[in-house]
């Protein structure tokens, strides 16, 4: 008799190539603790979205008989997909659904996805072994088995919020504690016949030191592991994962954990990643959620992986300034004075700072948005505001019905260009859905338009430094709050300048069509190139389309800000060294770039990146005659090579500016900083 076979589905986000994970967790369990681990045959699993796309009929020939599915957003309908394939081929085929995804709350989920048997709340590894052992043993009823959704009729289950469901729950789940082996060690065969067939490709591989998060913000379900305590992996298992990783020459390495820094032991293994990578050359890049309420630690964490090259950015996940704004969602931050002392640490050691934000957090305005983005300047943050819309996750707290009712919130699903702001147009895989939070209580549908316009001149503006240099001025010289200033540019500038109210009105309407459209998506189409490959969020298309009428530009912003602002004497000569500094395809590496200054504003600029303070500084010191200043390839901080558009004609050249325009995802990397030689 031929073992029943098992398939784990777990396909990629767009644009991704996770090793396969969840499949090495759930098959490396059922050998360390099943009763007969040569009893099931484990297919290849699904990890690749083309695996599905191409059809699964090529790769798979077998029936299956236990399918299991690890869902998130950007997988769920295509793990649905792969469900009724398997109970198509094979009617009694056993399909297990876990991951955040499964709407368990939802009171005709089993009615609405018959090809579903069970949903796996949090770690999967015990109740799924849990249900092989019945399936082994010849049965279909689970419910001794803790932490299972079932269809199957019994007591009426009064779920979190006000409506019943006929799901039947079998009770807390059963976690691990104790992680002291690897599964990629014990797993290897298969992922060593991956990577061969992936030689010279990028590869990533999700990496755990400890599991669960202590924290209960409404609109996170970090895998289903909020508000519980967090559980550490052995060391010794660490160690051993990040070794084989880099002999494995996987390129970049996420950090599952939801707070990285929270242990004092996480030093430790940042130093064993930058080790494999010095050992290896590999892992080459690494992503990590820091921990919000350790600053120390999380500095020195970056300190380390920027020095190693392992990441290009600090991540901080602010997602909002306002208290209240915070208290709603129930998530607690750090102090404001402490975030300040971070981001003064990270300029002195050089290292760009990204701020994760999310628009439309239930108890939210426009006037409490916009104060937001601006208090983040005043905290020294410049370099990369990387806003989010409130994506509702069917699991989260906030898809609590009572939530919901509280706050009045409605919602729209749409596509979503994916992280990065870059989708090519080649690319047959569509954004991802997203069920997002676009009007509450106190925000109206008109607020996130008009919030979402504004976030996006922001960050083509102030971010990719075309007005953040001048800002900066004002406000530590002549005590211009930066939300003044930037209403001024965004709400009077930009709506009604010839040159740039034609920009802004494309992208007002961009979000409006998004919010009546169901098809429609964040993503603009570069017209002006029509050879361009490459689809692009709002902010990038609005810097892009600034840049090609950059001289206009900068005639109409100075006018406007010196009648804005008549008593800034500095004003002017901010608003040349800004325009000065912006790199357009006639910029060579080669030979850098030299611009003449009347003012010592290198210095003065290098002066507040250090000021954690409200003070005011004097006017920059005066030069008797122009200096010239000069910028080689080298000042920039590290960033070397990113601006070579290389020594062709003006359309190669244009062709290359414009690709690493649009590709860059963290928006510092593409300033020059303003640190020339005088």
């Amino acid at each position: 008799m031929s073992r029943p076979r098992i398939l784990i589905s777990e396909p990629n986000a767009p644009g991704e190539t996770f090793l396969p994970y969840v499949w090495a967790i759930l098959k490396s369990y059922w050998e360390h603790f099943g009763s007969d681990s040569e009893a099931f045959t484990w297919d290849d699993p699904i990890y690749l979205r083309e695996t599905v796309t191409n059809g699964l009929d090529a790769v798979y020939s077998e029936p299956i008989d236990v399918l299991g599915l690890s869902c998130y957003t950007w997988n769920w309908d295509l793990n649905c997909e792969v469900a009724r394939w398997a109970k198509a081929k094979n009617p009694n085929c056993l399909v297990i659904a876990g991951g955040p995804d499964p709407d368990f709350k939802e009171a005709d989920f089993f009615v609405n996805h018959s090809y579903i048997d069970a949903i796996v709340v949090k770690d999967g590894e015990i109740p799924f072994t849990k249900i092989l052992e019945t399936v082994l043993s010849g049965g279909r009823d689970f419910k001794h088995i803790p932490g299972l959704y079932l269809p199957t009729p019994g007591p009426r289950l009064k779920l979190a919020g006000e409506s019943l469901s006929a799901h039947f729950y079998t009770g807390s789940t059963e976690v691990p504690t104790i992680f002291d082996y690897s599964p990629y060690v014990e797993q290897s065969a298969l992922y060593e016949r991956i990577m061969a067939g992936r030689a010279g490709l990028w590869t990533m591989a999700t990496l755990e030191t400890n599991r669960g998060c202590p924290y209960s913000c409404s609109y996170c379900d970090w895998g289903s592991s909020t508000m519980s305590k967090v559980r550490r992996f052995e060391m010794s298992r660490v160690e051993a994962e990040v070794q084989w990783l880099g002999k494995q020459a996987v390129n970049f390495i996420f950090l599952a954990d939801a707070n990285f820094g929270i242990f004092a032991r996480d030093v430790d293994i940042t130093d064993r990643l930058t080790d494999a990578k010095s050992s290896f050359g590999y892992p080459q890049a690494i992503y990590y959620s820091p921990a919000k309420n350790n600053p120390e630690r999380t500095v020195e964490i970056a300190r380390r992986t920027h020095e190693a090259k392992l990441t290009s950015a600090h991540v901080l996940a602010v997602q909002h300034t306002d208290n209240d704004v915070l208290a709603a969602t129930d998530r607690s931050n750090i102090p404001a004075s402490k975030y300040r002392e971070v981001v003064a640490r990270l300029a002195e050691l050089g290292i760009p700072c990204e701020v994760q934000l999310i628009l439309g957090i239930p108890g939210d305005s426009l006037d409490k948005w916009k104060s937001s983005l601006a208090e983040l300047m005043k905290w020294g943050v410049h370099d990369n505001f990387q806003v989010s819309p409130y994506a509702l996750l069917p699991n989260a707290p906030a898809a609590e019905p009572a939530f919901k009712q509280k706050w009045e919130i409605e919602t729209v699903e749409r596509g979503l260009i994916p992280y990065g702001g870059i989708r090519n147009k080649s690319s047959q895989v569509d954004c991802t859905k997203s069920n997002i939070v676009v009007s509450f209580k106190g925000f109206s549908k008109d607020d996130w338009v008009e919030a979402s316009t504004y976030s996006s001149f922001l960050r083509a503006y102030h971010n990719r430094a075309l007005t953040r240099l001048p800002a900066i001025y004002l406000w530590f010289v002549h005590g211009v709050p930066y939300r003044e200033y930037y209403d001024a540019i965004v709400d009077g500038f930009a709506k009604n300048s010839k040159t740039l109210a034609p920009i802004y009105n494309r992208v007002h309407e961009l979000y409006a069509e998004f919010l009546r459209n169901p098809e429609a998506s964040d993503e603009m189409d570069l017209s002006q190139f029509p050879d361009c490959q490459f689809l692009v969020d709002p902010s990038k298309w609005i810097y892009v389309n600034t840049c090609l009428n950059l001289d206009e530009f900068y005639v109409d912003l100075k006018r406007f800000l010196l009648d804005r602002f008549p008593n800034a004497s500095g004003l002017g000569s901010a608003i040349d060294y800004q325009r000065d500094l912006v790199v357009l395809p006639d910029y060579s590496a080669r030979v850098g770039k030299s611009l003449n200054m009347n003012r010592d504003w290198p210095a003065f600029f290098e002066a507040t990146a250090r000021i954690v303070t409200d003070e005011r500084l004097p006017e920059p010191k005066r030069f008797f005659l122009p200096r010239v200043a000069a910028i080689a390839e080298e000042d920039r901080s590290g960033w070397e090579g990113s601006l070579n558009f290389g020594d062709g004609d003006i359309t190669e050249r244009t062709d290359r500016w414009l690709l690493q325009a649009v590709s860059t995802q963290n928006l510092a990397q593409y300033c020059i900083l303003p640190h020339p030689k005088v």
